[in-house]
């Protein structure tokens, strides 16, 4: 074989490669199969069917709520920004068809499968959602999961409008607590000080009975021999006292005080 035979079959076998991978895949590629399913539940009040420009009806679905206002149903989903947020303030939201609220549901992987009436207590709808079971992770816990916030002009003013009072409120709320504080303080500091003089008048009341009553000097030690022997003299020269009388009525009889008589000379008497 020469070089010109192994040249030739080179550019055949690259040519005939070169058509077989310009050829469309024939085979046919397998789809995916839906093969899980999840229920959410959608309230009457989130649920509203709405005439297109070209007089045909169409779902739509609010994730929040929807509110009877003068101009018609609006849609109020919970503020994600600020203190509004914080304190369950709603603002203007937008709203999805059911094709749509599908989609963001299950993150662009799912379909619809059916939409019931529920059988709740709440009046409602059940929408179920196929989805492939590798894509779980991307399905919505709940409908308020897709809730974009799309507030208004008035939702931006009664927003402020709502901060300023809350803020007012907070202050006055301050100064009450310090005006309380304040009377407490008064309030401690006026009762010590009529203690305070009441004590005082107390002291002067004292002060002056002490100064008119005589006070005995009290000698401190033991007292002096001088003392002892002018008191021991006053003693002596001093009658001893006499015992007090009695009364009549309780003198004793003569006989009994014979009797005394003759016991303290030794004599006895006997009396018949």
């Amino acid at each position: 074989m020469t070089r010109l035979h192994v040249f030739c079959f080179a550019l055949l076998g690259f040519a005939t490669s070169s058509v077989l991978a310009a050829l469309p895949d024939l085979a046919p590629r397998s789809q995916p199969s839906f093969v899980a399913s999840r229920a959410y539940f959608i309230a009457d009040d989130q649920y509203l069917v709405a005439s297109k420009p070209d007089g045909a009806d169409e779902v739509r679905i609010c994730p929040g709520r929807y509110v009877e206002r003068a101009s018609g149903p609006v849609c109020r989903v919970l503020d994600p920004d600020g203190l509004n947020h914080f304190l369950g303030g709603t603002v203007t939201g937008e709203t999805f068809t059911l094709d749509e609220t599908v989609q963001r549901l299950s993150g662009g992987n799912g379909t619809l499968k059916e939409m019931t009436r529920s059988r709740r207590d709440n009046p409602g709808f059940l929408l179920s959602v196929a989805y492939p079971s590798t894509a779980d992770l991307h399905m919505q816990h709940s409908l308020e999961d897709i809730a974009v916030a799309a507030p208004t002009v008035a939702d931006i003013v009664g927003r402020s409008s709502a901060v300023q009072m809350l803020a007012i409120g907070v202050a006055f709320s301050v100064l009450l607590f310090a005006a309380f504080l304040g009377f407490w303080w008064w309030e401690g500091r006026r009762v010590a000080a009529r203690r305070g003089s009441q004590n005082d008048l107390i002291e002067a009341y004292a002060a002056a009975a002490r100064a008119r009553s005589p006070v005995p000097q009290v000698e401190s030690g033991p007292p002096s021999l001088t003392n002892l022997a002018a008191a021991q003299t006053r003693s002596r020269r001093s009658p001893p006292p006499e015992p007090p009388e009695l009364p009549t009525a309780a003198k004793p009889p003569a006989a009994v005080k014979v009797v005394g008589e003759e016991a303290q000379s030794g004599r006895k008497l006997f009396l018949d």
